[in-house]
């Protein structure tokens, strides 16, 4: 369930620091993926144990019918986090985060048990970010992001070794203010492209958008969000795109660690077929 900040400190010069590559613009993807469960009905449960072992079940029924569900076990030891994973596909996996082994340097070690492991390295400086990952299978991955000020540039790519041959290069720019932060990308050398926005309007109330073209199927899609807070207890989310798809999602706090989210879609290009959705998630901590 999306919780935004509904209060942020002033951003210095100072303070400042650009973020990795994966983050960037995460604000406003944020704001249009989550509380929109139109096409599934969820069951969350969230229980903490006393020595501090974090266990999140997650039940999901979608709109044709298909169950599944995910337990995550989640554990804090001093600057190291590990996290188990197991689904009803049969997938599990495990991780191992260590933090700020130096100032700034994250090192993440992830395994599965089909026979699959990858190390990836972060490092945060004043300046820049940068990641690199390696994985069994040869494939390398890395990013590298400048900043000064609030803005920012930072390139992505990926190498098969096996195969010799460079894969998708990604590209971003983005402005970041207190209030607002506005990005342009270009993905996959440039095949598809585009812009997001972001802005808290003020504690409660938050409002984004993006843009994007493919150039492949010359296809352009638009889509504006909006998130406002009523109360302690209730929040209101509404989402509209170019395709004509508008979605309405409510929250509310039924006690304290239950909260019910409603959410529906309808196409307002087919109002008379049956292509409108209707979906609920539960979390319970």
């Amino acid at each position: 369930v999306f919780v935004p900040v509904l209060s942020r400190k002033t951003m210095s010069t100072s303070s400042w620091k650009p973020n990795l590559f994966v983050d960037v613009g995460k604000s406003v993807s944020d704001l249009l993926a989550y509380d929109f469960p139109y096409d599934a009905s969820k069951l969350i449960v969230k229980t903490t144990t006393k020595n501090g072992v974090i266990f999140t079940s997650e039940g999901t029924r979608t709109d044709v019918g298909a169950i599944t569900s995910v337990l995550t076990g989640k554990y804090t030891y001093k600057n190291a986090l590990f996290t188990g994973k197991v689904d009803t596909t049969g997938k599990v996996m495990g991780e191992c985060s260590l933090t700020n082994l130096v100032d700034g340097l994250t090192l993440i070690l992830t395994g599965t048990a089909v026979p699959m492991a990858k190390l990836c390295a972060q490092y945060k400086h004043k300046y820049f970010a940068v990641a690199a990952e390696a994985d069994v299978a040869g494939q390398l991955e890395g990013s590298l992001t400048l900043g000064y000020e609030g803005v920012l540039v930072g390139a992505s790519s990926a190498f098969d070794t096996k195969k010799n041959v460079l894969g998708k290069i990604h590209g971003v720019v983005a402005y970041t203010c207190p209030d607002f932060e506005v990005t342009s990308f270009c993905r996959d050398k440039g095949k598809e492209y585009g812009a997001t926005y972001f802005h808290k309007v003020n504690p409660n109330t938050q409002v984004g958008g993006e843009m994007k073209h493919n150039k492949e199927t010359d296809a352009n899609l638009f889509t504006l969000v909006g998130y406002h807070r009523v109360d302690a207890d209730t929040t209101l989310k509404a989402k509209l795109d170019s395709s004509g798809k508008i979605a309405l999602s409510y929250g509310q706090a039924l006690r304290k660690g239950v909260t019910l989210t409603l959410c529906a879609q309808a196409d307002a290009t087919r109002l008379s077929d049956q292509a409108h959705k209707f979906g609920l998630a539960l979390a319970v901590e």
